[in-house]
């Protein structure tokens, strides 16, 4: 497929794919490694939360690498380059399930909410301190996507 944009301006959009798609994949690399090391009371519900988001991210990494190529781009096609080029963070050793889930959420928000990282989570919350609504710093990049 032949494009009608600017050489600068098609090389920062498969720029931006890479990026996506090396994140998408980092991505499924964590939440996989989550999934199977779930334990404790909520097990099987993260267990199987894991893999839902695992498996979700996993069909995007086909569908950046394919508009790159409509593009008149190519895909992020060798697997040493997803680390260099994701600014999402490999999950590196053992943690505990708060830290899986607190690096998940934190994961999702740099990937999909387009807006300042999400603040660390505290271990304990009482009811009036959970977050119910929208953070204000992703208010603004929602609404104009139509959401």
């Amino acid at each position: 497929m032949t494009t009608t944009l600017t050489p600068s301006a098609n090389d920062t959009i498969v720029r931006g794919l890479h990026r996506n798609q090396a994140n998408a994949m980092v991505m499924y690399q964590n939440y996989k490694k989550y999934h199977w090391l779930t334990y404790g009371p909520h097990f099987r519900d993260l267990h199987l939360l894991f893999d839902e988001h695992a498996t979700a991210v996993l069909l995007m990494v086909d569908e950046l690498a394919e508009r790159s190529l409509m593009v008149d781009g190519s895909p992020l096609v060798d697997p040493a380059a997803y680390l260099p080029t994701s600014s999402i963070i490999a999950s590196n050793g053992t943690l505990t399930m708060h830290a899986m889930i607190t690096d998940a959420l934190g994961n999702h928000y740099t990937q999909f909410a387009r807006c300042t990282p999400m603040p660390p989570l505290r271990p304990t919350r009482t009811t009036s301190e959970r977050r119910t609504s929208i953070p204000d710093s992703c208010k603004s990049t929602r609404s104009s996507a139509g959401s």
